[in-house]
């Protein structure tokens, strides 16, 4: 083979195998970054699930006590249901906050909170009409009826949000799953195919250098065997190079000039 197409050989060889490497390692990194993302989704995901949670228990506990109250007119259950609406409404807006850039759940949310008001003032209504005595017991009962309804109403909301993230949840782990898999065939086939571009390079390399060395070797020989030749000869001899300089000179060529070939 031509010395410099060989070489050229050589050089892409090594050249294709550094940008197979490049390009597994960007890959990673993209897999990498892209599942840091999910992450940090799935973690808001699970938080607004725990916070959808910590609401409907929030409300549910305002109608315990509401209902304590009305049962007992115990001053206490008052200040737990005026803790629990307190709650809720502290959590209804860090719910809000947590989905505002999501529009599938927003609009659930955007409409749960005038529920959640209708459900309070249905409450607040109760408790006014009972500390006035305004109303008796089936009356009570029919308001009890009306929360209960608005109660599943915001249940039933609760559930679709919960539904919504945990469907996104089970979607972003096949998708993470998937890219896994598809991230280490790329790493196997990218290493495989770079290590043998690096094997074939390795191999013509070693192939140049033992052409090279048995070139040299009988580089070597020649010059010797040219060295001693003219050394043997009765004549003066006198090598120069190029330029001119002097590069060789037998034992003739030193008596008749007097220089030392050395």
């Amino acid at each position: 083979m031509n010395p410099q197409k060989e070489r050229r050989y050589i050089n892409i060889t090594f050249f294709v195998a550094f940008i197979i490497v490049i390009s597994i390692n960007v890959f990673i990194y993209r897999f990498i970054r892209k599942h840091v993302e999910d992450s940090r989704n799935d973690m808001s995901t699970m938080i607004t699930i725990q916070t959808s949670e910590k609401l409907l228990s929030a409300i549910t506990e305002a109608e315990t006590n509401r209902r304590g109250y009305l049962i007992t007119s115990n001053q206490d259950f008052l200040d737990e249901y005026t803790m629990a609406v307190s709650k809720t409404d502290s959590i209804y807006n860090s719910l809000k906050e947590l989905t505002r850039e999501r529009i599938n759940i927003k609009e659930i949310v955007d409409s749960l909170g005038p529920v959640i008001m209708n459900r309070q003032d249905i409450l607040e209504e109760s408790i006014r009409l009972q500390e006035k005595k305004l109303k008796g017991f089936k009356d009570q009962v029919k308001f009890s009826e009306v929360g209960k309804r608005t109660q599943d109403i915001i249940r039933d909301m609760i559930k679709r949000i919960q539904e919504i993230e945990q469907k996104q949840v089970r979607y972003s782990m096949q998708e993470a799953d998937e890219h896994a898999s598809i991230t280490f065939q790329y790493v196997i086939a990218g290493t495989i195919v770079s290590g043998v571009l690096m094997l074939i390079g390795i191999f013509l390399l070693n192939r140049k250098i033992i052409e090279r060395l048995r070139f040299e070797k009988a580089l070597e020989r020649s010059r010797n065997w040219f060295s001693t030749t003219l050394m043997s000869i009765g004549d003066a001899v006198i090598v120069t190079d190029k330029f001119g300089a002097i590069s060789f000179m037998n034992h003739i060529a030193e008596q008749l000039t007097e220089w030392n070939e050395n």
